[in-house]
Protein backbone atom coordinates (compact mmCIF):
# COMPACT_ATOMS: atom_id res chain seq x y z
CA UNK A 1 0.00 0.00 0.00
CA UNK A 2 0.75 3.36 -0.61
CA UNK A 3 1.80 5.74 1.91
CA UNK A 4 0.66 9.21 1.47
CA UNK A 5 2.12 11.67 4.42
CA UNK A 6 -1.03 13.89 5.51
CA UNK A 7 -0.19 17.27 6.79
CA UNK A 8 -1.67 16.43 10.94
CA UNK A 9 -0.77 13.07 10.59
CA UNK A 10 -0.77 11.22 13.99
CA UNK A 11 3.15 9.74 14.51
CA UNK A 12 1.91 6.12 15.22
CA UNK A 13 4.84 3.91 14.23
CA UNK A 14 3.30 0.52 16.70
CA UNK A 15 -0.13 -0.72 16.34
CA UNK A 16 -1.09 -4.17 18.46
CA UNK A 17 -4.51 -5.83 16.96
CA UNK A 18 -5.00 -8.20 19.47
CA UNK A 19 -8.11 -8.60 21.21
CA UNK A 20 -8.59 -7.96 24.97
CA UNK A 21 -7.31 -10.77 27.52
CA UNK A 22 -4.22 -11.31 25.04
CA UNK A 23 -1.84 -9.33 27.06
CA UNK A 24 -3.81 -5.39 25.42
CA UNK A 25 -15.57 4.32 16.16
CA UNK A 26 -16.38 3.18 13.46
CA UNK A 27 -14.76 1.01 10.30
CA UNK A 28 -15.04 3.53 7.86
CA UNK A 29 -13.03 6.17 10.16
CA UNK A 30 -11.25 8.45 7.74
CA UNK A 31 -7.40 9.19 8.08
CA UNK A 32 -8.17 12.38 9.75
CA UNK A 33 -10.28 11.26 12.22
CA UNK A 34 -7.66 8.79 13.18
CA UNK A 35 -5.43 11.50 13.34
CA UNK A 36 -7.20 13.41 15.78
CA UNK A 37 -7.80 10.42 17.91
CA UNK A 38 -4.19 9.38 18.16
CA UNK A 39 -2.45 12.54 17.57
CA UNK A 40 0.93 12.71 19.86
CA UNK A 41 0.59 8.98 20.45
CA UNK A 42 3.76 6.60 19.07
CA UNK A 43 1.84 3.59 19.87
CA UNK A 44 -1.74 1.89 20.35
CA UNK A 45 -3.36 -0.93 21.65
CA UNK A 46 -6.67 -2.60 23.35
CA UNK A 47 -9.94 -3.46 21.73
CA UNK A 48 -10.53 0.27 20.83
CA UNK A 49 -8.03 0.28 18.68
CA UNK A 50 -8.27 -3.27 17.62
CA UNK A 51 -11.83 -2.79 16.39
CA UNK A 52 -9.84 -0.52 13.50
CA UNK A 53 -7.90 -2.63 12.19
CA UNK A 54 -8.59 -1.76 8.49
CA UNK A 55 -8.81 2.11 8.78
CA UNK A 56 -5.29 2.07 10.35
CA UNK A 57 -3.81 0.22 8.33
CA UNK A 58 -5.43 2.13 5.04
CA UNK A 59 -4.07 5.57 7.29
CA UNK A 60 -0.99 4.30 8.76
CA UNK A 61 0.54 1.61 6.18
CA UNK A 62 4.26 2.14 7.05
CA UNK A 63 3.70 1.62 10.69
CA UNK A 64 4.62 -1.65 12.22
CA UNK A 65 1.46 -4.00 13.60
CA UNK A 66 1.54 -6.65 16.46
CA UNK A 67 -1.50 -9.46 16.52
CA UNK A 68 -0.97 -10.72 19.98
CA UNK A 69 -2.51 -14.39 20.39
CA UNK A 70 -3.08 -16.69 23.00
CA UNK A 71 -4.53 -20.59 23.18
CA UNK A 72 -8.28 -19.93 21.82
CA UNK A 73 -10.00 -22.17 24.60
CA UNK A 74 -8.02 -19.75 27.22
CA UNK A 75 -8.63 -16.54 25.75
CA UNK A 76 -12.41 -17.47 26.19
CA UNK A 77 -12.00 -19.04 29.37
CA UNK A 78 -10.49 -15.38 30.41
CA UNK A 79 -12.78 -13.74 28.64
CA UNK A 80 -15.91 -15.15 30.19
CA UNK A 81 -14.24 -14.31 33.47
CA UNK A 82 -13.73 -10.92 32.72
CA UNK A 83 -14.94 -9.00 30.38
CA UNK A 84 -17.87 -10.73 29.34
CA UNK A 85 -18.79 -10.83 32.87
CA UNK A 86 -18.54 -7.19 33.40
CA UNK A 87 -20.92 -6.65 30.06
CA UNK A 88 -23.52 -8.85 31.22
CA UNK A 89 -23.76 -7.19 34.66
CA UNK A 90 -24.07 -4.35 32.61
CA UNK A 91 -26.48 -4.91 30.36
CA UNK A 92 -28.60 -6.46 33.43
CA UNK A 93 -28.43 -3.24 35.43
CA UNK A 94 -29.58 -1.40 31.74
CA UNK A 95 -32.51 -4.06 31.50
CA UNK A 96 -33.73 -2.92 35.59
CA UNK A 97 -33.47 0.34 34.71
CA UNK A 98 -35.28 0.47 31.43
CA UNK A 99 -37.96 -2.11 33.20
CA UNK A 100 -38.32 0.50 36.59
CA UNK A 101 -37.23 -1.86 38.90
CA UNK A 102 -33.65 -0.71 39.37
CA UNK A 103 -32.83 0.51 42.75
CA UNK A 104 -31.63 4.10 43.17
CA UNK A 105 -28.07 2.70 43.32
CA UNK A 106 -28.36 0.94 40.53
CA UNK A 107 -30.24 4.09 38.60
CA UNK A 108 -27.01 6.23 39.57
CA UNK A 109 -24.42 3.65 38.72
CA UNK A 110 -26.09 3.53 35.28
CA UNK A 111 -26.13 7.50 34.84
CA UNK A 112 -22.50 7.43 35.12
CA UNK A 113 -21.66 4.75 33.20
CA UNK A 114 -23.77 6.92 30.25
CA UNK A 115 -21.95 9.93 30.85
CA UNK A 116 -18.36 7.93 30.56
CA UNK A 117 -19.68 6.61 27.37
CA UNK A 118 -19.21 2.88 28.73
CA UNK A 119 -22.99 1.88 27.42
CA UNK A 120 -22.49 2.90 23.58
CA UNK A 121 -19.17 1.69 23.71
CA UNK A 122 -20.35 -2.18 25.29
CA UNK A 123 -23.10 -1.88 22.79
CA UNK A 124 -20.64 -1.48 19.89
CA UNK A 125 -17.81 -3.47 20.93
CA UNK A 126 -19.55 -6.80 21.56
CA UNK A 127 -23.13 -6.11 19.26
CA UNK A 128 -21.76 -4.75 16.93
CA UNK A 129 -18.17 -5.31 16.09
CA UNK A 130 -18.59 -8.79 17.45
CA UNK A 131 -22.32 -9.18 16.82
CA UNK A 132 -23.16 -10.84 20.28
CA UNK A 133 -20.32 -14.06 18.98
CA UNK A 134 -18.52 -12.86 22.15
CA UNK A 135 -21.13 -14.76 24.12
CA UNK A 136 -22.21 -17.58 21.78
CA UNK A 137 -18.82 -18.47 20.12
CA UNK A 138 -16.05 -16.98 22.15
CA UNK A 139 -13.19 -18.95 20.67
CA UNK A 140 -14.66 -18.75 16.46
CA UNK A 141 -14.63 -14.89 16.98
CA UNK A 142 -11.06 -15.28 18.73
CA UNK A 143 -10.37 -16.82 15.47
CA UNK A 144 -12.25 -14.75 13.36
CA UNK A 145 -10.58 -11.65 14.14
CA UNK A 146 -7.05 -13.18 13.78
CA UNK A 147 -7.94 -14.13 10.44
CA UNK A 148 -8.98 -11.31 9.64
CA UNK A 149 -5.87 -9.65 10.72
CA UNK A 150 -3.51 -12.03 9.28
CA UNK A 151 -5.24 -11.45 5.98
CA UNK A 152 -5.06 -7.33 6.11
CA UNK A 153 -1.62 -6.74 7.02
CA UNK A 154 1.12 -8.05 4.91
CA UNK A 155 3.42 -10.41 6.49
CA UNK A 156 6.29 -8.15 6.82
CA UNK A 157 4.60 -5.96 8.90
CA UNK A 158 2.84 -7.75 10.86
CA UNK A 159 4.46 -9.93 14.03
CA UNK A 160 1.68 -12.83 15.15
CA UNK A 161 3.27 -12.80 19.24
CA UNK A 162 2.31 -14.67 21.95
CA UNK A 163 3.13 -12.96 25.19
CA UNK A 164 4.95 -16.89 26.35
CA UNK A 165 7.74 -16.05 23.71
CA UNK A 166 8.94 -13.38 25.46
CA UNK A 167 11.19 -10.78 24.56
CA UNK A 168 12.92 -12.35 21.76
CA UNK A 169 10.19 -12.05 18.54
CA UNK A 170 9.42 -8.25 20.06
CA UNK A 171 12.00 -6.90 20.45
CA UNK A 172 13.79 -8.44 16.70
CA UNK A 173 10.48 -7.03 14.95
CA UNK A 174 10.70 -3.57 16.51
CA UNK A 175 14.08 -3.55 16.24
CA UNK A 176 15.35 -2.34 19.76
CA UNK A 177 17.66 -3.63 22.29
CA UNK A 178 16.26 -6.44 24.56
CA UNK A 179 15.30 -5.39 28.40
CA UNK A 180 17.85 -6.27 31.12
CA UNK A 181 14.89 -6.89 32.95
CA UNK A 182 12.38 -9.95 32.85
CA UNK A 183 9.18 -10.22 30.86
CA UNK A 184 6.61 -8.54 32.71
CA UNK A 185 3.57 -10.97 33.27
CA UNK A 186 0.77 -8.77 34.65
CA UNK A 187 -3.00 -8.34 34.44
CA UNK A 188 -3.81 -12.25 34.62
CA UNK A 189 -6.98 -13.02 35.36
CA UNK A 190 -7.50 -12.94 38.89
CA UNK A 191 -5.49 -9.40 38.96
CA UNK A 192 -8.12 -8.19 36.40
CA UNK A 193 -11.15 -9.19 37.99
CA UNK A 194 -9.87 -8.06 41.55
CA UNK A 195 -8.53 -4.77 40.05
CA UNK A 196 -12.14 -4.63 37.87
CA UNK A 197 -14.07 -5.45 41.16
CA UNK A 198 -12.27 -2.50 43.00
CA UNK A 199 -13.05 0.24 39.80
CA UNK A 200 -16.68 -1.05 39.87
CA UNK A 201 -16.90 -0.30 43.44
CA UNK A 202 -15.19 3.52 43.11
CA UNK A 203 -17.36 4.12 39.96
CA UNK A 204 -20.37 3.33 42.24
CA UNK A 205 -19.47 5.37 45.03
CA UNK A 206 -18.36 8.41 42.79
CA UNK A 207 -21.95 8.15 41.36
CA UNK A 208 -23.68 8.33 44.75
Amino acid sequence: MTSITREHQAPLKIICLGLGRTGVVEDDASPEVLDDIYRGYVTAMDSTTAVLAEPLYRAYPEAKFILTTRDPAKWAQSMHKTINTFYIESKERQSRVASATASEADILLYKKMEELGMIDWGHFYNECYHQGRLETDPEGEFERHNKFVIQLIPPEKLLIFDLAEGWKPLVNFLEVPEPSQPFPHLNDTASFEANGRLWWEKLAAGSK
